[in-house]
């Protein structure tokens, strides 16, 4: 079935409205900080240091989920 020009503007424009409600908010946000907590995760193997670094990007982190979207 083909979908003309301006049915499928619109189908696309259905979809781009569809995504943005369903990525809003704190899945956003879960999306942009999950990536950092892996990181910090990963610095605690590192001695001494590796807790201090965990523990800063952690609250970036933290800080960013707040943030009300």
């Amino acid at each position: 079935m083909q979908l003309s020009g301006q049915t499928r503007r619109i189908a696309c424009a259905a979809m781009a409205m569809a995504l943005a409600a369903i990525t809003q908010g704190c899945l956003l946000t879960r999306l942009l900080t999950m990536p950092m907590r892996v990181g910090g995760a990963v610095l605690t193997i590192v001695p001494c240091a590796g807790d201090a670094a965990h523990e800063g990007i952690d609250a970036a982190a933290k800080a960013l989920d707040d943030i009300p979207l």
